[in-house]
Formats: structure tokens, C-alpha cells, sequence
């Protein structure tokens, strides 16, 4: 944790990027876990996607994780962490990108979304 802060990987294009933020997803998985505690992804997040992405949006999700009582969020799967950086490449307003219906976001998007409907 006290290196990563220090690592600037803004150099990296969008692939190479998201190769980066998978790998910092599983490089920090402990024994045989699949997934992250809630806490730990919200840590990781914060220090990998910082001016990488609208922090605003890295702050409101966050927000979303830590608030919700919804227990199928107390862990995070690669797939929802993977989604989230595409999700915030792809709609850059929620107003006029988000489209539910016609979209395939893990249903962890969809209630955030909800979530900023309802702020």
C-alpha cells in the first residue's frame, strides 16, 4: 500500500491499464479467495483508479459500497471490479449514457446507478 501511491500508471493506454487494475485486483487476493472484502476493494480502488478516473465518481461509488446493506456487496468479484473501470470509461453521464435496458452491467452498476437516481 505505501508503493502504490506512488505509482503513476496515467502513462499506460486503456488496455494496458485495465491489464494493470486486474492484476492489482488479484495480486491482492489472500489463500484461495476469489473475491475482495468490500473494505479492501474500496482501498484498492481509491489508490489505483485516483486521476485515472472522475473522482467524483470514485467517490459516490465508494459511497454506494460502504453504505449499502445489500449482502451480495460485502464482497467483490473480479468481474464487478473489472466492470466498474469500463463502466466509468464508457458513461460519462449517467443521465445520457446509462441505458439499463439495453445495457449488460452486473447488477453491482445497476443499484449504484440507482443509488445516484435516488441522491
Amino acid at each position: 500500500k505505501a508503493l502504490l501511491p506512488a505509482l503513476d500508471p496515467g502513462f499506460l493506454e486503456h488496455s494496458d491499464f485495465r491489464d494493470f487494475y486486474k492484476f492489482c485486483f488479484k495480486f491482492n487476493l489472500h489463500g484461495t479467495h476469489k473475491t475482495h472484502e468490500k473494505d479492501l476493494a474500496i482501498n484498492l480502488m481509491e489508490m489505483v483508479l485516483k486521476e485515472r478516473i472522475d473522482k467524483e465518481r470514485i467517490e459516490t461509488f465508494c459511497s454506494f459500497l460502504k453504505t449499502t446493506k445489500d449482502p451480495t456487496y460485502e464482497r467483490m468479484t473480479l468481474d464487478q471490479w473489472s466492470s466498474f473501470l469500463e463502466f466509468c470509461v464508457e458513461v460519462k453521464d449517467l443521465k445520457k449514457d446509462y441505458d439499463e435496458e439495453n445495457s449488460a452491467w452486473p447488477t453491482l452498476i445497476d443499484d449504484y446507478v440507482e443509488y445516484m437516481e435516488n441522491q
